[in-house]
């Protein structure tokens, strides 16, 4: 259905081409180049722990996060996983976060 670049870019790195059956209207085209012209840099996935706050409650797959890793960097990403466990009194809740490095 056509090639597509970034906007304000040359458009001169080509990333390889997709080609997938269910692509049969231009509106599914326009939502599979916008993902894959998104999908720069590399992933991090970081894992992290803390307790249940009243403030916070849980923070589920899907959340925008700011945190910092262990080399004290601030970083930006999102929850995809959590696990809950509780050790009364304490409620604690393990994150997995998916960002760039």
């Amino acid at each position: 259905f056509g090639d597509y670049s970034i906007g304000g870019t040359a458009g001169d790195l080509l990333k390889p081409m997709v080609v997938h059956p269910l692509l049969t209207s231009i509106e599914a085209v326009l939502q599979r180049a916008s993902h894959e012209l998104s999908d720069t840099g590399m992933l991090i996935n970081d894992q992290l722990t803390m307790p249940v706050l009243p403030q916070t409650g849980l923070l589920v797959p899907g959340t925008v996060l700011r945190y910092q890793d262990d080399r004290a960097t601030w970083r930006l990403g999102i929850v995809d996983s959590i696990n809950v466990a509780s050790q009364f009194p304490v409620l604690t809740q393990s994150l997995g976060v998916i960002g760039h490095a």
